[in-house]
């Protein structure tokens, strides 16, 4: 089939998505194309496929594709065959032609399966929960900002890695809240408030780190030469100065968990945590992440290797199914000791 022709039969609608797509199934469909490594003589080109319910790598040999065509490549209609590789499907890629005319991005921008307004009214509810004066000042303040609540609630939380797809950011901000929330709740004299506020605005740098406005998110300029860290930081501390007398031991315990989060100096923060808050934070964030690696794991079929290794987590993860029974009395009879008890 000449390009032409593809494009004419194929090139119109996203007609295959990638959560669809079954070993052995023919490719003739339009995607974002990514992450393009070149082949070195052995070994193909590889890069990723991606519309707006997930990606998939793609392997096309260099004596069917040209780099310098595929360098240049962001949507392309492909045509090729799914094979399952290593437990994971991939597409071998038989003809990758150029798309140059304006496509519908609502097809490719991978998105948050929660109801955008769901999780906009979870956020203003934990707002609305913050009794301390300066603490609610500060995030009322942020938060009624509408040009900036529009960015931070169709953010994706990263490029790649955890939640990085549009709404991605206040999804996971809203899991980092919870945890915190359940926390603070069972550990003595830790105050609850600036916990929350440090977990909803720990990301918030995020919504210029990251350019969102196209598939296959990229780094702004200020996201690779400034970070999140020190943009969300500088967002909060311009705020805090729009208010009348803040308190500077409050706005230094705000910024200081924002700066800290990532909890350790050579895992990008300026400083390490200096309260049980900030050190809080720092899990609840990694345990947001990583229950994100577990969850979405690929499926092992039967009888292959249990375990598998996922980006972002050290070890290998275990995928087989574990033979788990409880008792239906056994939660009935279990009562929780409280904290002072213990």
């Amino acid at each position: 089939m000449s390009p032409e022709q593809f494009r004419g039969e194929y090139g119109m609608e996203k007609i295959q998505f990638v959560e669809n797509l079954k070993n052995g199934e023919v490719i003739r469909t339009r995607f974002c194309v990514s992450e393009k490594t070149a082949s070195n003589g052995k070994t193909p080109h590889t890069f990723q496929l991606l519309d707006k319910t997930g990606k998939i790598k793609a392997k096309a040999w260099a004596n069917k594709m040209a780099w310098d065509d595929l360098e240049k490549v962001e949507f392309a209609d492909v045509e090729g065959r799914v094979e399952e590789y290593q437990g994971r499907l991939e597409v071998m890629v038989d003809s990758l032609v150029r798309v140059t005319e304006n496509v519908e991005l609502k097809d490719y921008l991978p998105a948050s399966n929660r109801d955008p307004q769901e999780m906009l009214a979870e956020l203003h509810g934990v707002i609305a929960s913050v009794r301390q004066p300066f603490i609610k000042d500060v995030l009322t303040t942020l938060f009624s900002d509408q040009a900036f609540l529009h960015r931070f609630s169709s953010a994706p939380a990263a490029r790649a890695y955890h939640h990085s797809y549009i709404g991605g950011l206040l999804e996971h901000t809203l899991e980092v809240v919870r945890t915190c929330d359940a926390l603070a709740a069972t550990i003595p004299g830790i105050k609850r408030d600036l916990l929350i506020a440090g977990a909803l605005l720990h990301d918030i740098g995020k919504t210029e780190e990251i350019d969102y406005s196209r598939p296959a998110f990229t780094t702004t300029l200020s996201g690779g030469m400034i970070g999140h860290l020190m943009i969300g930081a500088g967002m909060v501390d311009r705020t805090i100065h729009q208010l009348d007398n803040p308190p500077a031991d409050l706005s230094a315990a705000l910024l200081h968990l924002i700066l800290s989060h990532h909890g350790k100096l050579e895992w990008g923060s300026p400083v390490g945590p200096c309260m049980m808050e900030a050190y809080l934070l720092h899990f609840c964030d990694n345990i947001s992440a990583q229950n994100f690696y577990c969850t979405h794991a690929p499926k092992i079929p039967n009888g292959a290797d249990k375990f598998t290794r996922i980006r972002g987590l050290d070890n290998l993860l275990y995928c087989g199914e574990l033979s788990w029974e409880m008792a239906p009395e056994a939660q009935d009879d279990f009562d929780l000791v409280p904290p002072g008890d213990i």
